[in-house]
């Protein structure tokens, strides 16, 4: 169990912290989501085949960085340089490097509780103490999905002095791969 949340008046950031620029996911990152629940493990497992209800954002970053799911939470894109996606679609997913992201001052979801981020992210290297891939919020108002720079095991984070959720295993470099952090009535869940 991780401490409470409070994204109110923070930033979603995607592809690096937004404070700390030693911390970056170095490769590709498509398909953001994030819902205003927590998602079933069947949910999770549909994710590139549907859109679940609750969904608050999205960024399927095709052809753009906006948001699709009609809330207007557009971000800005800050050197991430768009690529093709796990599908080879040309311009539909982004690339990130050290000094790239993309982030919206508008919280995602400011909820603490009954929550889900996921996204579909092609690590090429591991070259930073934590890559972040997605966080909502910073610090210990944030909670997010991030890899172990010098090991690729995947992790999650929780603010609220919870620390992290670590895997058992290393996201795969260059495969794509669905990634998940979820919450449930105070419990955290990190799917591969």
């Amino acid at each position: 169990a991780f401490g409470t949340v409070n994204t109110n008046i923070v930033s979603l950031t995607i592809g690096r912290n937004n404070i700390d620029t030693n911390n970056f996911f170095a490769g590709k990152i498509d398909d953001v989501s994030i819902y205003n629940q927590a998602l079933s493990a069947i949910q999770i497992r549909q994710l590139a085949a549907q859109v679940s209800s609750g969904l608050v954002a999205r960024y399927d970053f095709n052809g753009d960085a906006n948001d699709i799911s009609g809330f207007g939470n557009n971000p800005t894109v800050s050197g991430a340089t768009p690529t093709i996606d796990r599908f080879k679609n040309p311009n539909s997913a982004y690339n990130f490097t050290g000094s790239s992201k993309i982030f919206t001052t508008i919280p995602a979801t400011a909820q603490i509780d009954n929550i889900t981020l996921a996204a579909w992210v092609r690590p090429t290297s591991f070259v930073a103490s934590l890559q972040y891939i997605v966080v909502n919020g910073t610090g210990a108002n944030g909670y997010g999905i991030l890899v172990d720079g010098t090991t690729g095991i995947l992790k999650g984070i929780s603010g609220g002095g919870g620390g992290y959720i670590v895997s058992t295993v290393s996201l795969p470099l260059n495969v794509w791969s669905n990634v998940s952090l979820k919450r449930t009535n105070g419990n955290w869940d990190l799917l591969l």
